[in-house]
């Protein structure tokens, strides 16, 4: 894995070798231990790598008439190198970019459906001038570009692109609202006007005429109507994938350990791993938190006989590394999230430098908005239902409530409820807190969403699940593990994202991964079950789970106030003049008293405030 970035000048003067050596110092983090520089004509090409394998070699590699650079990795190789065998091609070396580029040579752009991994790759055609850029099918690996008259540039890390003389560093403030809802933009959007991000999935064909992009990979869901799965078949059939894809991950020549936060997905994650050899599991919790997931972490790791370590964190701890990891992210902070996973991951970076992470499961199994749907879908159907008269009684109580009044808003039951992603400011929030009512956008929740719930045709448990699959997985989760682990040399792997389990668990029902137990609905369903039958108690297995407590809220009065009016000052400072400030500090003060809990949205705003003095502002 590494980071890669490169310049095309289509028209005009070759690319400056400088700006190509400015654009690797700025993917290093990513690739510390080597690097390599290609150039030829009208193309510069560079790549950063993280040493964590010996095979392979020194990136950017050419075979007339390609030139690749990859960051991230291929699991299966043996069975994409015997695909090559059958054709009479030989890799040059038994390193994974080799293989792929291998691959391009024999099939071109069908190569990425022999491709199993994490991986964003560029491929220039240095004969008919043109770049093919590819990113994963979930999103593991980054990857933005921006191009102008004739020039596009593409890097890992959005500033490497900043580096460059003809890419602005101004705003996309029509953005403004997406961030402020969701805590982050969907590709290709980005906050920065100039730079795009390819989404996961899609291949983009680049040339002198401009950028197209094709999805080449959507995940395939059960018709409506689907008919039930076999609980224990399923069960087994989950277990026999997950299996077969932490074998493929637990291939290093480092130390392997888990991030187990103690719930479902990493727990089944450490269950099967453990199977295979002596593992190494970390949890972080709290220090000065009530109860939190910690213990439960701890009786998992005993009973696999894993060896734990549990990583503490305090409000001193997370306020110092603030800066830190707003540099790592190289963009807004999604979630503060982000800090404890980078605290956790530096510490477990003494032991390890490959992590398995259970990130994934909310989305393909079932979190827990998803989880309160079938009783939504219920209420919402037994009044479609009543009588006319009564139907009439109950409208103006279903509408308050948000809920379908047709069979068709029924069809896309969580498009209507802006299922899909946080929203921490809602639309009378942002109205009172931005300057420019252009840039509030009432209907900018369900323009962002609507797409994704129309690019699938399945049941409504599973469209909500496919929302989160496509913008929460890629642009929060996947971001923050991916920008915090490489920042200190650490690659995080994602046994649920195996193309396999995907294609598995996308083909079976919404009412398959969430079942009522006991008078509540559970969601992940068949790893729940899994874990049962692999012996885990069920106080374990069946507990509600209260997940990691947060500071958000408590840390920012009592002994935190006074960080607190210092990071909204500099937000209120506002040197883009796109905030009431007023209603800022009212918002803070509230908060400060215990009247309301404004932590989120402060912070989202902290953040925000953040990234742009440290990373954009010149």
């Amino acid at each position: 894995m590494g980071g890669i970035a490169g310049i095309i000048h289509f028209r005009g003067e070759p690319p400056s070798r400088d700006h190509a050596v400015a654009m690797s110092a700025a993917v290093a983090h990513r690739g510390p231990d080597d690097s390599g520089t290609w150039a030829e004509g009208p193309a510069v090409l560079v790549q950063r790598r993280m040493a964590l394998t010996h095979a392979g070699r020194r990136q950017p590699i050419a075979a007339t008439p390609y030139t690749l650079v990859l960051d991230g990795r291929v699991y299966e190789l043996g069975a994409l190198r015997e695909s090559l065998r059958r054709e009479g091609v030989t890799p040059k070396t038994s390193g994974d970019a080799d293989a792929v580029l291998a691959g391009w040579s024999l099939w071109g752009s069908d190569t990425i459906r022999h491709l199993e991994g994490d991986f964003a790759l560029g491929v220039w055609d240095r004969r008919d001038r043109v770049l093919h850029l590819v990113r994963d099918p979930v999103g593991v690996k980054p990857l933005y570009y921006a191009h102008r008259d004739g020039r596009f540039a593409f890097a890992s890390d959005l500033r490497a692109l900043l580096l460059l003389p003809w890419v602005s560093r101004e705003p996309a403030y029509e953005e403004l609202a997406e961030y402020l809802s969701f805590r982050y933009t969907h590709a290709p959007r980005t906050l920065l006007r100039d730079v795009a991000q390819l989404p996961a999935g899609c291949l983009a064909r680049v040339d002198a005429s401009g950028v197209r992009i094709h999805r080449w990979h959507l995940p395939r869901y059960a018709d409506p109507g689907a008919p039930q799965v076999d609980e224990d078949d399923a069960r087994e059939r989950l277990e026999l994938a997950l299996g077969r894809s932490v074998d493929r991950r637990l291939v290093a020549d480092h130390h392997v350990g888990v991030l187990l936060s103690g719930g479902t997905a990493s727990s089944a994650i450490t269950s099967l791993a453990a199977e295979r050899g002596d593992i190494r599991t970390y949890n972080v919790s709290f220090a000065d938190e009530g109860p939190d997931e910690a213990a439960y972490a701890g009786r998992v790791a005993t009973l696999t006989g894993a060896t734990h370590r549990v990583i503490r964190v305090g409000r001193e701890d997370f306020v110092g590394a603030l800066d830190e990891v707003v540099d790592a992210l190289g963009q807004p902070v999604t979630s503060p999230a982000a800090i404890p996973q980078y605290l956790l991951c530096r510490a477990a970076r003494e032991d390890v430098r490959i992590l398995l992470s259970g990130d994934g499961g909310d989305e393909l199994l079932g979190g827990s908005r998803v989880a309160r749907m079938p009783d939504e879908l219920r209420l919402a159907r037994l009044s479609l239902r009543l009588p006319r008269p009564a139907q009439g009684v109950l409208g103006a109580i279903g509408r308050r409530l948000g809920l379908p009044s047709s069979e068709k808003e029924l069809v896309h039951y969580g498009l209507s409820q802006g299922v899909g992603g946080s929203n921490v400011f809602d639309v009378d929030a942002r109205a009172a807190v931005l300057r420019d009512p252009a840039h509030v956008r009432p209907r900018m929740r369900i323009t962002m969403l609507e797409p994704f719930y129309n690019e699938v045709h399945t049941d409504p448990i599973n469209e909500a699940l496919h929302a989160y699959f496509r913008g929460w997985l890629p642009e929060d989760s996947l971001l923050r593990s991916d920008r915090v682990s490489t920042a200190v040399g650490i690659e995080v792997r994602y046994p649920l994202l195996d193309t396999d389990i995907v294609s598995l668990v996308t083909g079976w029902p919404g009412r398959a991964k969430i079942k009522r137990r006991r008078g509540r609905w559970e969601p992940k369903w068949p790893l729940k079950q899994l874990l049962t039958a692999r012996g885990v108690p069920s106080q374990i297995v069946w507990r509600p789970k209260r997940g990691l407590p947060s500071p958000l809220n408590r840390w920012l009065r009592g002994e935190g106030e006074a960080f607190l009016w210092e990071r909204i000052e500099s937000v209120c400072a506002d040197p883009l003049g796109i905030f009431r400030g007023d209603a800022i500090r009212e918002m803070a003060r509230s908060h400060a008293r215990g009247e309301a809990e404004h932590g989120p949205r402060l912070w989202t705003l902290i953040f925000f405030d953040l990234w742009y003095r440290r990373l954009v502002r010149r």
